[in-house]
């Protein structure tokens, strides 16, 4: 008996941690999403949930029921879009099994989904209508409220997130959104740049993997040590600075340790 409340336990537990890392991806600029990772995490949560794969056919059947503006009416119709199509059949995708195994009411803490998909389907619009909007101000997305901020100070004021913020980003760049995800035991901030090549994700309370990072390379920048890793399209790094874990990814090396040293408490 205890043996299979731990196994599902440990099974939940996995669950939120894919989520986690679909919501995430998702939220990304369709330019930087990791489609291929995506599609492994789905279909990974399909097979932990006992269910089959969705059909294409389920799959735009399901893609009616999101609420967005404007009208998907086959993912054929963007063939020539090879790019894009590919994005917006993941998001099409990720989003059916979510509706399928969770009815679009809860994610693991109960926190309601229905604004995420807005927000996906919004996005799913942009990138159809050939790319993004001029931004204003820090949207804050956090379970089904969305607010704007003018800056990071306003933001820090009204909803008393204690992190470190960014003081310094390349030309022409800064912060436009700031989503909040909790699932299970993993709360996250992940703060969004006007180019996909910048970010940054808080989880609180959270250590390093040490497993994990054998293969990263070690680093002091700015009093923190710093594990950073570069892949195909930009450089990742992480560390841990009061408990919380870091993961800040930028396009260069010279960048991404400028945008460490200039990560700041806000009073």
């Amino acid at each position: 008996m205890g043996n299979n409340h731990d196994k599902t336990a440990e099974n939940q537990t996995l669950k939120d941690k894919l989520m986690a890392i679909i919501l995430l991806e998702t939220a990304k600029d369709y330019k930087k999403m990791d489609s291929d990772l995506v599609t492994e995490c789905v279909d990974f949560l399909v097979e932990l949930e006992g269910k089959e794969r969705l059909t294409k056919e389920e799959i735009e059947q399901r893609v009616n029921e999101i609420p967005f503006k404007g009208k998907v009416t086959a993912l054929n119709s963007y063939a020539k879009k090879k790019l894009r199509a590919k994005r917006v059949a993941i998001i099409a995708a990720v989003l059916a099994v979510l509706i399928t195994l969770f009815g679009m009411l809860a994610i693991g803490s109960g926190d309601t989904v229905t604004e995420f998909f807005r927000q996906i389907g919004d996005s799913i619009s942009t990138f159809l209508n050939d790319g993004p909007k001029e931004h204003s101000g820090i949207t804050f997305y956090k379970n089904d409220k969305t607010i704007t901020y003018s800056s990071l100070e306003e933001f820090k004021e009204s909803e008393g997130v204690d992190i470190l913020y960014p003081t310094w980003l390349p030309e022409d760049e800064k912060i436009i959104e700031i989503r909040y995800l909790i699932t299970g035991e993993t709360e996250l901030y992940t703060l969004r740049s006007n180019e996909p090549d910048h970010s940054i994700e808080v989880e609180l309370e959270a250590e390093l993997a040490e497993d994990f990072l054998l293969n990263w390379t070690k680093k002091e920048v700015a009093s923190h040590l710093v594990y950073y890793m570069n892949v195909p399209e930009y450089v990742q790094a992480s560390f841990v600075y009061e408990n919380n874990l870091y993961c800040v990814k930028s396009d260069t090396e010279d960048n991404l340790f400028r945008i460490i040293e200039n990560l700041k408490e806000i009073s």
